[in-house]
């Protein structure tokens, strides 16, 4: 009777432990897979491919592990309330979304900041060869 009991205690104890382990929002899933499942390699290559192509690539395998470990199949509802969709394939294309969005915002950040700088750069090189004509003329 004690081990009938200390086994459903140990089941019970490991099947809460699953849950807690689940993420509740799409940032929290993003980084569990940021942390936990990637990587650095993996994030590399996710920083050098577009959406489209890091979600093709990801969707039927590791989706599919994103849809059996966060419980997308019907037992974590506030995940599928995050993603704003009851449907698990939806909410785990939304995961790998904002996966890819995650990784290039900083990416974005460095673009805008180059292309800032090279605009100015560009607009005083303009400038100086506008009055290097004037001078030479």
């Amino acid at each position: 009777m004690k081990a009938t009991v200390a086994a459903v205690f140990a089941i019970v104890l490991f099947a809460s432990s699953l849950a807690a382990d689940k993420p509740k929002t799409v940032d929290e899933a993003v980084q569990v897979l940021k942390t936990k499942w990637l990587q650095p390699k993996d994030r590399d290559w996710i920083l050098r491919n577009t959406k489209d192509e890091v979600w093709a690539r990801l969707y039927m395998g590791f989706g599919t592990g994103v849809r059996n470990q966060f419980g997308l199949w019907g037992d974590n509802q506030p995940l599928h309330d995050s993603c704003g969709t009851k449907d698990p394939e939806g909410c785990s294309s939304v995961i790998l979304n904002r996966l890819w969005e995650s990784g290039n915002q900083c990416a974005g950040m460095l673009t805008r900041h180059w292309y800032t700088s090279l605009t100015a750069n560009f607009s005083l090189l303009r400038r100086f060869m506008s009055a290097s004509k004037d001078f030479t003329s």
